[in-house]
């Protein structure tokens, strides 16, 4: 009996390449088919030619990681493993680097990072909590400097509210739900806001009782740590008596508030707002109108979105809240509007469902992850607990990669930068030169896998890559065959701007080198050695310069040969 051979699986019931068959006869050959029969004979003939060189370009992934397909399903332009490289709308960016802002010698962990409005010479001033103290960092801190203690009696996980007046007077309160809050008053300085604090107090309850504080229809909001009640100060004002709002027959699922927001049918504030708390096993019950006029408060729904990952998993989209759950990263207007057994799938991180599972799993429903949105590159950030990476997402496209080599315990927006805190207690800006900390950056892309429509094997000859690159780059550009990747050894690193000569060496120039312009540059063609049915292109690049790699990646070639099909007797 004939049998199709392979190198890797005997006795395949089709074959490659395809054929046409004789009117009348089947359209694929089959094992069985005996040696007399026309398409038999005209499979014989046509595996027998020697195959041709072929090439197909992957473009950039910028659909980003794709891992909720099938792999051959996945296009070209996603990706199976995406490291540092930032997903635009047409391209890849080598992501900017981190730079030290302020340390700790005691390396307690970094919890929360807050930028309060109102303080003199704020622009260049912020606060941080530790498992142990509040500290702070102004301008007169060197870089990478030991950050002054604030307060020793305020510390972990905090939240920040900044209020403007009608007569332009910043207020900024700050809670954490176990130590007395802080406030901010101009003309005074900061105080610890009690019942009998002077010039402002909160009286009706305890302050280091409150901890997520937000604002809705011009009222400060709070949530009392570990109870269904809320709290609500009077309208347009930072401080006053305060009025307990309890929740806990709205909530069928027990458990406690988490925290609160406002979300929109825009992305203003409005006649149509609404007010939202979630609790910790997951509900959102979504109010409208004032708790103070019966009249006009009404509950709209309580929903499900799966238990968040505490109290710093969430962001606002424009009029929407976005939550991290252990379903995903779901959208309250979204949630309102789908049964939670589809959650999932309109999850924003459906692309990277099984990623996030695996997460999930490993890391539980911890409160450690973090979760921040950066308006300036599209970008929204979800950090797992003890990961030495981050999630980002652009917010226009829904693509997700990884940046690697960030260790984050905090993560926010400030002074329209971005910052983290570390573990080891480091404070670093984000986003920003060619290094991380000084370490270089190593960058990594492959491609989805691609079997081209056939089961035959292919064997590859050549790379090349192709960029916009301002200055001189030294690009690696690989094959990973059949679902796996293999990247080899990184590159040297690329240097963050040109300095003249030639990258290549060559005696007649090259299109890399010499002028500082931005160019489309086509790296010439590497003789490489590669076989399997379904094929990747792997990427790598290495930044080690004091400023970011000014380059995109727009895709890749590869040149291969189908391998003919043999037939024994």
């Amino acid at each position: 009996m004939p049998v199709i051979r392979d190198a890797r699986v005997q006795a395949r019931r089709v074959y490659d390449p395809p054929m046409q068959a004789p009117p009348g006869e089947p359209s694929q050959l089959s094992v069985g088919l005996p040696r007399e029969n026309p398409a038999y004979q005209a499979f014989r003939s046509q595996s027998s030619t020697p195959a041709t060189a072929e090439s197909v370009f992957y473009p950039a992934p910028v659909k980003g990681l794709l891992d909720s397909v099938p792999y051959t399903a996945a296009g070209l332009d996603s990706a199976h493993v995406l490291e540092n490289f930032w997903p635009t709308t047409r391209a890849l960016e080598p992501r900017a680097g981190s730079v030290k802002r302020a340390s700790l010698a005691t390396k307690s962990p970094v919890r929360s990072i807050l930028f309060p409005g109102g303080l003199a010479g704020a622009s260049e001033t912020f606060l941080f909590t530790t498992d142990t103290d509040t500290r702070l960092v102004d301008s007169s801190l060197a870089a990478g400097g030991e950050a002054t203690q604030q307060w020793a009696d305020f510390s972990g996980e905090a939240f920040l509210l900044t209020n403007q007046t009608a007569a332009g007077t910043i207020f900024t309160t700050i809670t954490n739900g176990k130590d007395t809050a802080k406030m901010y008053v101009p003309g005074t300085g900061w105080i610890d806001l009690t019942e009998a604090s002077v010039p402002n107090a909160i009286t009706g309850v305890e302050t280091s009782k409150l901890s997520c504080v937000w604002n809705y229809k011009f009222r400060n909001y709070f949530i009392e740590q570990d109870t269904f009640n809320a709290w609500y100060l009077p309208v347009l004002a930072v401080s006053g008596a305060a009025t307990k709002l309890p929740l806990s027959g709205v909530f069928s699922k027990g458990g406690a508030l988490l925290f609160g927001e406002t979300i929109s049918s825009d992305s203003g504030a409005g006649l149509d707002d609404r007010i939202v708390f979630v609790s910790d096993q997951g509900e959102v019950a979504v109010f409208t109108g004032d708790p103070a006029t019966a009249s006009s408060w009404a509950l709209l729904g309580v929903y499900d979105i799966g238990k968040p990952f505490g109290c710093s998993s969430h962001v606002k989209i424009g009029g929407d809240l976005v939550v991290a759950t252990h379903l995903g990263v779901v959208s309250v207007m979204g949630a309102i509007q789908k049964d939670p057994s589809q959650l999932q799938v309109v999850s924003l991180a459906a692309n990277i469902s099984r990623a996030w599972e695996a997460e999930v799993s490993r890391e539980g429903n911890s409160d450690g992850w973090r979760m921040a949105k950066f308006d300036r590159q599209n970008m929204v950030l979800v950090s797992p607990p003890s990961a030495d990476y981050v999630y980002v997402a652009n917010t226009i496209t829904g693509a997700w990669a990884k940046f690697v080599g960030w260790n984050m315990t905090a993560v926010v927006e400030g002074q329209n930068k971005l910052w983290f805190g570390q573990a080891n207690g480091d404070v670093r800006q984000a986003l920003t030169g060619g290094r991380d900390d000084g370490a270089p950056i190593i960058y990594r892309v492959c491609s989805a896998f691609s079997d081209f429509g056939t089961v035959s094997n292919k064997r590859v000859s050549a790379t090349r890559g192709v960029w916009r690159a301002r200055g001189k780059i030294n690009p690696k550009h690989t094959v990973a065959e059949d679902y796996v990747e293999n990247f080899p050894g990184d590159p040297a690193a690329s240097e963050g701007r040109s300095e003249g000569g030639t990258l290549w060496g060559s005696p007649w120039g090259s299109p890399w080198g010499g002028s500082a312009s931005t160019k489309f540059v086509e790296t010439p063609w590497v003789q490489i050695g590669g076989r399997g049915r379904a094929l990747a292109m792997q990427t790598q690049l290495v930044s080690d310069a004091s400023a970011k790699l000014n380059v995109e990646f727009l895709g890749s070639y590869m040149s291969y040969q189908r391998e003919t099909v043999a037939i024994d007797d």
